[in-house]
């Protein structure tokens, strides 16, 4: 028998490490997108802040232009034309969210499953997910432990605007991975594309669905869990399927810049907001709508309003 569970135990070993090698070589390609994606928003940012730089520009009379590093060089006032009076726009208002203390108690309810996603996971005597595995050294693990985390499911945490989507497709394309992901309709327990299965772990509602359906989703054979909730998608795991996470990090100025870029103009997207196209990324960023510490949020889960 011992011999029996050996030899399952070393090809299962062998999948899985294979597996979580993937993992790492995604991570590695995703960085390098990561980082010319990152170089290119720069970009767009430093043509976006010459252009309100040469906007600017134009409203001072050509002779008083300041040129940088350089002071006004002083000339009299009457050796120039008149100028003609110049009245600025005030800068246009973010539509703020209702603050959290004129909420009702059904309204803080939905704006806390809608941010943290709604459901909760068994938590261990640390406070910590209870079925998602500790990420410790092989060696250290008994036969048996060995046999039961060669079963894992792997849970990619999607950080928004992370090369989150570019890492989903590496694992699908590349490396022919399952997954789940509502792409058509309803969630079904179906698989309508290529190693997609048609259940949704990315919004609350589908998250609700599909702990409903978990057994059976973890019974089709996919590979991996990917979610933007990382306590509502552990949630998703149970003692029979425990899970192990990753993620890809990335500086939070680049993803609140990236992120303000792609929702002013993503129309398909529910979270899309044209009222963006009118402000700038300095008004966003001292705006309600602008949640910082996003991923500590999401770890401790607490609501953007809790002082951290």
């Amino acid at each position: 028998l011992h011999s029996k569970m050996g030899m399952m135990t070393m090809k299962r070993s062998a999948q899985v490490g294979s597996l979580f090698a993937i993992i790492s070589s995604c991570l590695l390609l995703a960085s390098i997108v990561t980082t010319r994606h990152a170089a290119v928003i720069t970009n767009e940012d430093t043509q976006l802040q010459q252009n309100d730089q040469s906007s600017l520009r134009r409203l001072v009379h050509p002779q008083q232009r300041i040129m940088t590093g350089r002071r006004l060089q002083e000339q009299p006032e009457t050796n120039l034309p008149p100028r003609p009076a110049v009245k600025l726009p005030p800068p246009p208002a973010v539509a703020n969210e209702v603050a959290p203390s004129r909420l009702n108690e059904e309204q803080k309810k939905q704006r806390i499953k809608a941010f943290l996603g709604g459901i909760y996971p068994h938590l261990d005597d640390d406070m910590l997910p209870k079925y998602l595995r500790d990420t410790m050294p092989r060696e250290k693990l008994s036969v048996m432990d060995v046999w039961d985390v060669d079963k894992d499911i792997a849970f990619f945490w999607h950080i928004p605007k992370a090369s989150g989507s570019t890492l989903k497709n590496i694992m699908n394309f590349c490396f022919d991975l399952k997954r789940a992901e509502n792409t058509d309709g309803l969630p079904s327990m179906e698989f309508k594309r290529n190693n997609i299965l048609n259940m949704d772990t990315t919004s609350p509602d589908g998250l609700d669905k599909s702990f409903e359906y978990r057994e059976e989703i973890f019974s089709s054979g996919i590979d991996l869990i990917v979610s933007n909730y990382f306590l509502a998608g552990a949630a998703l795991f149970t003692e029979r399927h425990r899970g192990r996470t990753f993620t890809i990090l990335r500086h939070p100025i680049e993803i609140a810049q990236s992120l303000f870029h792609y929702r002013k103009k993503a129309k398909w997207e529910r979270t899309y907001r044209e009222d963006w196209n009118k402000i700038t990324f300095k008004d966003y960023a001292n705006s309600d709508s602008y949640i910082g510490n996003w991923v500590v949020h999401q770890l401790t889960g607490t609501m953007p309003w809790v002082q951290l």
